[in-house]
């Protein structure tokens, strides 16, 4: 908190109130932020505001971007993966999410499989550089079906059966697996997307959460659909 404060060269006095997280998310975090953000409004006699997570995800991109309503929102992290259509401010329709592991779940599940750190997604990403992406045919899970939920657990489980049948997990196999895995999300969301944007006749989508902070996902998204309007985080991870 101090930090920020000192590179806004602002000062306590200055703010105008406090806003913080306050779910869906782990506990403690929340807990942790919304106590502190309380504290502060309520010793300086500003207003508090609660902040709902995804809809901070659903709007923060507008406050740097021209993106009109309605757009398309995919939000991958590691507690969600759903489409959203955002129609205005508290104005959302849901339009498809995970049936079993959020995206970023998946990665951390397959980071453990090969025996890499925590979080996952950057972990994974790291190895991926170093492997062939088409070394494994791994499932592109639910990309024919109709409707936009999604499901990774099939995805997860293929990867698991091909360690499991490996003697030795060396660094090429590692490298490879990494590159395989993440090669079969950015196509499944490519195409997910592809459906959802034609589906309800959208032309701009945002990609928001952890996992959409992966530039080989970024990359794969924005050369398979150049004529949509894609935005994307900013870089806030070293991967």
């Amino acid at each position: 908190v101090q930090k920020a404060i000192n590179e806004s060269n602002l000062n306590f006095e200055n703010i105008d109130g406090i806003a913080a997280t306050a779910g869906p998310g782990l506990i403690v975090c929340l807990t942790v932020g919304l106590n502190t953000g309380k504290a502060i409004a309520g010793s300086l006699k500003k207003p508090f505001v609660a902040v709902n997570h995804l809809e901070g995800h659903a709007l923060s991109p507008k406050i740097k971007n021209k993106i009109e309503f309605p757009y398309l929102l995919l939000l991958i992290s590691g507690g969600h993966t759903q489409f959203l259509e955002v129609n205005g401010i508290n104005n959302y329709k849901r339009l498809g999410t995970t049936i079993d592991d959020a995206l970023g779940e998946a990665f951390d599940k397959v980071a453990r499989l090969l025996g890499l750190g925590y979080p996952g997604g950057p972990e994974i990403e790291r190895k991926a550089r170093k492997g062939n992406a088409f070394s494994f045919d791994l499932p592109r899970p639910m990309v024919k079906e109709d409707h936009l939920d999604f499901s990774f657990s099939g995805l997860k489980t293929a990867v698991y059966y091909l360690v499991k049948k490996q003697e030795q997990i060396t660094e090429q196999f590692s490298s490879d697996i990494s590159a395989s895995f993440q090669e079969a999300v950015a196509e499944t969301l490519i195409l997910k997307c592809t459906k959802a944007l034609t589906m309800y006749n959208l032309e701009q989508l945002v990609i928001g959460g952890g996992v959409a902070a992966n530039q080989y996902i970024q990359k794969r998204i924005a050369d398979e659909l150049p004529e949509v309007d894609i935005f994307f985080p900013e870089p806030k991870r070293c991967t």
